[in-house]
Order: structure tokens, then sequence, then C-alpha cells
């Protein structure tokens, strides 16, 4: 799309806005709904023919009936002059409208909800992690529309041991998620001595990427035919949610005793988890895995908090749509949905980076002593 010295595109892997008009130096813009759905607020574009040393004010028209619109009272936008290097700009959220300035350093920028994971780093990442002493097979199903997704088993396979499965970006929108399961599969390749304790009592099971479609696509929250795939874990069929069916089938056949379920969270402005307390078969020693297993992730690494996030279920009030709530009535299994903001960790606020992927790969890392901490349930 031609505006006269600037130009706007979207068309690329996780692309997503529509141009509306140019108004001088104020650009006018709509990020499109999820294909085949109605949920919408990931955007990510760039802006092509800048002006080095003019200021440009981008505005998005529809922000207001996004899907999360309280978020953007909270949002600041991720940028980057070289699509390597990101920082925030400060935005504004009036009468329905998100805004936003940026002096050009230089002739290109991008913009983006979060900071982008596209599938080509997708792809390097899965061959490096390949490379890990301890990677034992791979396992791969296949998207609606025939993308790979890859399931990684580490450790040896050793018959009476427990499996820990992680599953990251059933919303594609929420990249920090795969940051998060790179920071973790980055440990993998090292000689770790925490990685050894890890797998010598459980395997481990990773799905990096569950929605490679959504991902590509640019959508927030749903696969390519529409479907919200963190509702899906207790109907999930091949024609509509076959990413979530072909995880089950694995789940199935090699069982499970731990699952983290990886997220990110429009509103609010802090990590945390959110369990399974809900459920009809929630046990005490479920509680008692569940309180240890927080509280020690918060003395690891301080970013994860236990005051503020979702409020808990009442007990027999879970929604079993859910992964967390499915996979731990399904198997008897300690699991977990872990939440990582859009914007920033109000715990230690940072203006310029806000929640970052290097913060996300931090956490993803320390999630090994977490996991760690709980061996002696099992």
């Amino acid at each position: 799309m031609i505006m006269g010295t600037i130009r706007i595109s979207s068309d690329f892997d996780s692309g997503n806005i529509i141009f509306k008009n140019l108004d001088g130096n104020i650009v006018n813009l709509e990020i499109r709904k999820d294909i085949n759905s109605d949920f919408f607020q990931w955007f990510y574009f760039r802006a092509e023919d800048l002006q080095v040393g003019q200021s440009y004010t981008f505005r998005i028209l529809n922000a207001g009936n996004s899907s999360y619109p309280e978020g953007w009272r909270i949002q600041n936008i991720p940028h980057s002059f070289d699509g390597k290097n990101w920082s925030r700009l400060q935005s504004r959220f009036e009468d329905g409208v998100l805004s936003f300035d940026c002096h050009a350093d230089g002739p290109n920028a991008e913009f983006a909800y979060f900071v982008p994971y596209p599938l080509s780093r997708h792809e390097d990442t899965i061959e490096q992690a390949k490379k890990s002493p301890y990677f034992l097979r791979e396992t791969v199903g296949k998207s609606v529309e025939e993308r790979k997704i890859e399931l990684l088993h580490y450790g040896d396979g050793a018959e009476g041991k427990r499996k820990t499965w992680i599953l990251a970006r059933q919303h594609p929108g929420e990249t920090m998620a795969e940051w998060f399961m790179e920071g973790l599969m980055d440990r993998l390749g090292q000689n770790d001595p925490a990685i050894s304790e890890l797998l010598s009592w459980t395997d481990l099971y990773l799905i990096p990427n569950i929605n490679p479609d959504g991902s590509h696509l640019g959508n927030l929250r749903t696969n390519s035919p529409g479907a919200n795939l963190n509702r899906e874990w207790d109907k999930a069929r091949q024609d509509y949610s076959p990413e979530v069916l072909f995880a089950l089938n694995q789940m199935d056949q090699y069982g499970v005793d731990i699952c983290l379920d990886i997220h990110g969270d429009e509103d609010i402005p802090y990590v945390f988890g959110s369990g399974a307390e809900g459920n009809p078969g929630f046990t005490t020693r479920l509680q008692e895995i569940d309180d240890t297993f927080r509280q020690n992730w918060q003395k690891i690494n301080p970013a994860f908090q236990l005051e503020h996030g979702y409020d808990r279920d009442e007990p027999g009030t879970a929604d079993l749509s859910l992964c967390t709530n499915q996979v731990s009535e399904r198997y008897g299994a300690f699991a977990l949905t872990i939440e990582m903001p859009f914007t920033d960790n109000f715990l230690a606020k940072d203006d310029l980076q806000g929640w970052s992927p290097e913060k996300s790969k931090e956490l993803g890392k320390s999630a090994i002593e977490a996991i760690n901490s709980i061996k002696n349930f099992y």
C-alpha cells in the first residue's frame, strides 16, 4: 500500500494490520480480525520509506473494540528499526483509539503487539534444540494447513520415569510463550547439572508451537478454521482442532505427570500461574504440589509471583475444555497455566523494554529448577 512517501506492509509471516488513510504524518490503521473468528488484538506491521528525523503518529482506530481493550491502558508498543533490537514506545488510549509516536531513526520501522517470533526462527530453534545431548526423538503432527507441529522428547525413555510436558502458543499472538520455550531449550543444549537432575527422574516432552497456522496468519487466539485451541481439550477433532488432538493422542500414549501450558495475558502486568483446583478430581496431593511449585519458583525467579492473577475456581466448577484442567483431570497430573504480561512486569518496571523476549527466556530457563523442586512428590 503506497501512501505518498510512506509504505505500510503486513503481508509477511505473522503480519496483521489494515491501512485506512494518511493525514500528513498521521497514519490511521485498524487491526484485522483473526481468520474465521471475531478475536482481534495482535498486530505486526512495517512502515517503510520513512523520512529520517521526522516524527510520525500511528493510530489504531478500532482498538476500543478489540478482544481485551482494557489492556491498551497499560500497553506500550514494541518497535524496532532493524527487526532485531526492540524497545518500547509510550502509547495513549483515548476514545477507543490507540496511538503512539515514533521518531524515525531509520527509513524502516516495525511495530508489534509483542516482539514477534517468526516461523523461520522457530525452525532454526527446533534444529538447534535437536542437537542437545539429551534429545531422544521427534514426533511430528500436522496443523489444519499441514504445517508441522514438533513434539521434542528429551531423556532416555526408561521405564518408570515420570513424564513432564510443556507446550506453548495455543494462542498464537502470545509470542512471549515461544520465547519462554527458546530459553528452556537453550538450557537443554548445555552441560547443565540441573538438566541432568531433571532427566534422571522425568522425561521431557516439549511442543514449542502448537498453533503454527495461527502464528503464520497473524491471529491473536485461533487456528485457521477459527478454533480457540485452549477451549478444545474436551472435544478436539481432526477437521477443526487437529493440533489439540495430536497432543492428546501423544499424551495418551506416553502419559502425563506434570504439564505446564505457557501463555501471555493482555490485562494483568505480572507473571503468575493458574491451576486446576476447580476440577472434580483435584486432590489434596495435587494442591500440595501446586503450592510447592509456585512457592519455589518465586524463590528461584522473583518475576514469578503469587499475589496477582486470576481468581481461583471453586471446587467442581472448572472448565474442562482448557488444557490445564483437562490434562490434570484426565491423567491425575499436576498441571499449571503460566501467564506472562504483554506490557511489563509491574514488580520490576522497565520503561525501555517492558516484559521482553529476554525476560521470557530467563523465566523458561528457571522452570527447570522449579520442576526439580517437586520431584520428592514423585
